[in-house]
């Protein structure tokens, strides 16, 4: 944003707007407002752990600016894992929640990898930190990590939401 304003000043150094210079201006405003919309769908999305209550509250951006809360039991879920997926896009280490029947999971956070050899990847410090917390929260198995591996199916929180 300051960049914007900044470049405005510039552009109208004596208030002589031209079009080419209000253009410009409005351009690089879309972009700075793209730019922080996106930056606030990706770090809106968590997880809350409500063990006492027996349950898990997952909230999502859903439209807009506006957030979307869904509701999982704790009983649906037997173990905790970790494990690596790489892309094209980027390589990232994974911790989710596995299902009582082991078909969905639930992803609970992803974090930068962590190289062992050139070819190799290792669980990161605060994948497996996470993980342990986890199980010894919900009282569920540590499936531990399983290492570089595709990603599974992903459990549809569609018809959990309770707001």
């Amino acid at each position: 944003m300051p960049f914007t304003l900044f470049s405005v000043i510039n552009l109208f150094p004596l208030g002589t707007a031209t079009a080419e210079g209000w253009f410009a201006f409005l351009t690089m405003l879309m972009i700075t407002l793209v730019c922080a919309f996106t930056e606030f769908r990706d770090r809106a999305t968590y997880l809350e752990i409500q063990s006492r209550a027996g349950k898990l509250i997952l909230t999502r951006p859903y439209f807009l600016l506006f957030k979307r809360k869904y509701l999982f039991k704790i009983e649906e879920f037997s173990s905790v894992r970790s494990y690596i997926i790489t892309g094209p896009g980027k390589t990232r280490n994974l911790v989710e929640l596995v299902t009582s029947h082991g078909g969905e999971a639930l992803p609970v956070a992803e974090f930068p990898c962590q190289w062992s050899t050139p070819s190799k990847f290792d669980e990161s410090a605060a994948a497996k930190n996470l993980r342990r917390a986890i199980a010894q929260e919900l009282e569920i198995e540590d499936a531990g990590f399983l290492g570089a591996r595709w990603q599974g199916a992903y459990l549809s929180p569609r018809t959990r939401h309770i707001d």
